[in-house]
């Protein structure tokens, strides 16, 4: 908070909504970091209430365009929206100029979803929303590199699913497994992959992920 140097601020958010799915979102405001960071949050709130009213996520995302085209701060901000459904494992996601998510099944294997073609946030563009469906056990990662602009390469993509799906919560624990996979449930493993990676491939931008993994029996 010290710094008003750097480029961007990554944030990430998950909220419960009434009907008992989870919304994960995930996305980046350019400009210098406190600014940044200052039109971030209000860019959350205004996603989160309409939300928890039980918008839909294109809804959601009309009303935070709207708010973008009013926010300096906020134009061209590029974002990644997903509703998880708990009950049945679908998935329905946008992403705004953003990098959609990666889906990792049970099987160990990882894909980038197909982007939805809308544009970054305050452009007008109209919303489009695209449809999975997650197996038991599958899992879902968002994550943003500090200008959104980093799609995680193929060995990457393989060490996310390796890693995810290491341990007690995934597969069996493999020998040459990183010690510190061994109490860690897989979205926390998915998270740490790919922050790894992405600080590792990102030129001094914020990072962040938020990962779920669907189960249909109670946690």
């Amino acid at each position: 908070a010290g710094q008003d140097q750097g480029e961007g601020v990554a944030w990430f958010d998950v909220v419960t909504r009434p009907d008992g799915s989870i919304a994960l979102m995930a996305g980046d405001v350019p400009g210098t970091w406190i600014a940044a960071a200052a039109a971030a949050v209000q860019l959350r709130a205004v996603l989160t209430e309409p939300l928890l009213r039980g918008a839909g996520p294109a809804a959601a995302i009309a009303r935070a365009d709207a708010f973008a085209q009013r926010t300096e701060a906020l134009r061209m901000a590029p974002l990644v929206l997903a509703v998880l459904d708990l009950r049945h494992g679908s998935l329905h996601y946008l992403t705004c100029g953003h990098q959609a998510p990666v889906i990792v099944t049970p099987g160990g294997t990882a894909r980038i979803l197909p982007g939805t073609g809308t544009s970054p946030l305050g452009t007008c563009s109209i919303p489009r929303v695209a449809s999975t469906e997650l197996r038991p056990g599958g899992l879902v990662l968002l994550y943003s590199d500090g200008l959104a602009t980093t799609q995680l390469p193929d060995p990457a993509m393989a060490a996310l699913a390796a890693r995810a799906g290491a341990g007690p919560a995934g597969h069996a624990h493999p020998p040459d497994a990183d010690p510190r996979d061994a109490d860690t449930t897989a979205a926390e493993r998915l998270c740490a992959t790919a922050v790894e990676q992405l600080t590792h491939d990102a030129a001094g931008g914020d990072v962040t992920a938020v990962a779920a993994q669907w189960s249909p029996a109670p946690v």
